[in-house]
């Protein structure tokens, strides 16, 4: 373990990195007794949410920015982290916002905001019995037709609930941001955009995988591209929630989820934050608060890389264990944690 970021350091011998090195070697040696996810969460993911949430705040301080909107579910970590380490310097206000792929795909045949019929097909089948998603978009849009009532009725429900809840939890402010972490789609940037309009400032984001002409702002000083992509779905499980998927929000502004809380993942969310904390909490004890000698996210991911591609046997079992995806729309059959890694090392990818 100790190779990986000896590695990094390697190719990356400025202060910041130095600086991680001598952490991460302490703590190490400290706490060889920690929890997996707690060691694994100390050395990635603790370093990628203090430098991302440390951008965030110098960025909405100067946006006067007045509520900052997390979004589910990578949001619940960093609205945490947020809430204990950043809300008494900054004083601007928070919300957890269930602004989900699936919650807006539900509200799609009112909103427009998708014409995904499949994704649709997929989200309404959980609410809607006798609906079948096909492979075909000519069989999806018969499924459709068949259903067509039921189908607008229940998207309509679902688009009034979603606008209920952002305006619940935006009332009396004008200057409103998004945080989120990676994207391809904007998806929850256009949401945001569409129920709240210009009350919309930004949106904040980690890294993103394309361009849009949507407003917004990265921490990554690059576009994200293929050589990303596994970093990326290790933060995904690190920066994330204890909650199921959510696909939607009920009349009383509650998230719907798509099963039940699942105790296993309860638990790693607990050791991942226990990590994250304990990492900002070092950092936090050796540094003035106005000294930001951080990571940038470009320097993050070649951290993530070294790791990956010298990830030990006994952590490979474990991330073996971790579906890559557990979102819904995305279907059940995605490979693990450990089986990806496998396949960047001999591929790259």
């Amino acid at each position: 373990e100790n190779r990986s970021y000896l590695s990094f350091y390697q190719t990356h011998d400025d202060l910041a990195a130095s600086i991680y090195l001598a952490q991460i070697s302490e703590s190490l040696n400290l706490k060889k007794d920690e929890p997996f996810f707690s060691r694994i969460a100390y050395a990635l993911g603790g370093p990628l949410v203090l430098s991302y949430l440390n951008y965030v705040c110098e960025k909405a301080s100067e946006e006067k920015i007045d509520r900052l909107l997390f979004v589910s579910r990578d949001g619940c970590c960093l609205k945490q982290i947020y809430e204990k380490y950043f809300l008494d310097q900054t004083m601007i206000s928070c919300a957890y916002a269930y602004l989900s792929r699936a919650s807006i795909y539900s509200a799609a045949m009112k909103n427009h905001l998708s014409d995904d019929l499949k994704k649709i097909l997929s989200i309404a089948k959980l609410y809607l019995p006798g609906i079948e998603v096909h492979e075909s978009e000519e069989e999806n849009q018969k499924e459709y037709l068949d259903h067509q009532s039921d189908i607008d009725r229940w998207s309509e429900s679902r688009d009034a609930n979603l606008r209920n809840h952002l305006a619940l939890i935006t009332e009396g402010c004008d200057r409103l941001a998004t945080v989120d972490m990676f994207s391809g789609n904007y998806t929850s940037q256009k949401g945001v955009i569409h129920y709240l309009g210009d009350r919309i400032v930004s949106g904040f984001y980690a890294g993103n995988f394309a361009d849009s002409g949507i407003w917004h702002e990265s921490f990554a000083e690059r576009l994200l591209g293929m050589r990303d992509n596994l970093p990326v779905k290790v933060s995904e499980f690190l920066v994330t929630s204890f909650e199921s998927p959510v696909i939607g929000v009920d009349e009383d502004g509650n998230a719907v989820y798509e099963y039940p809380q699942s105790k296993e993942r309860t638990e790693r969310y607990k050791e991942i934050m226990k990590g994250i904390e304990a990492y900002i909490d070092d950092f936090r004890r050796f540094f003035r608060e106005n000294e930001k000698i951080l990571l940038s996210l470009e320097e993050w991911i070649d951290l993530a890389d070294a790791y990956l591609k010298q990830c030990p046997e006994r952590d490979l079992e474990i991330l073996s264990d971790i579906i890559d995806s557990e979102n819904p729309v995305s279907g059940k059959d995605d490979r693990t944690i450990g089986e990806l890694i496998r396949q960047y090392r001999d591929k790259g990818y």
